[in-house]
């Protein structure tokens, strides 16, 4: 299977806003007023962090079993186009990465996490390229959740963009 540049943006939308909580304490927490700002707090987002960045790993190196160890095989993966959207299952976009022929390059930089108990969200943009050619860039919107104390992949949602609609990596092409 080929991999057309996996990696996704997820649009903003009200409707899908969490419900505040209610003046009799119900409802969803407010995350920004009840994340605490500690170690332990920092320790869940760089694991968070750590779990995406095995995917990009994963990707780089055309290693299908290190995606399965961390992209749950019925996640869904969903790569946004101006043509349509495409998704699949987990465990066949571990499969169509493990292709060293294809030259993936995947990076993000400055994510934004949020953590509240078992889930997860890391949203990135990212730039994209095959056999070191520019592809193109976008947006990675990974959720995930705390399985037998381990981070997943449940859904990747990227949109695949040309600048000026998306950056480049700050450092420039790789290396």
């Amino acid at each position: 299977m080929r991999r057309r540049g996996w990696i996704v943006a997820l649009a903003a939308c009200a409707a899908c806003a969490p419900p505040a909580a209610d003046e009799s304490g119900g409802g969803v927490p407010d995350m920004a007023a009840e994340a605490p700002e500690s170690q332990e707090n920092d320790a869940e987002v760089a694991a968070v962090v750590a779990a995406v960045e095995t995917v990009l790993h994963a990707i780089n190196t055309a290693d299908s079993d290190l995606a399965r160890s961390v992209v749950l095989s019925d996640a869904r993966v969903t790569a946004v186009r101006e043509s349509g959207w495409r998704s699949i299952a987990g465990e066949d976009f571990a499969a169509g990465i493990g292709d060293p022929e294809q030259g993936y390059v995947e990076r993000m930089w400055d994510p934004r996490v949020q953590v509240l108990q078992n889930v997860a969200t890391v949203w990135a943009p990212y730039d994209f390229y095959l056999k070191g050619e520019f592809s193109h860039c976008g947006v990675d919107a990974f959720q995930l959740v705390l399985v037998d104390g381990a981070w997943k992949v449940q859904s990747l949602l990227y949109n695949t963009l040309q600048p000026p609609e998306c950056e480049v990596h700050p450092e420039g092409p790789p290396g």
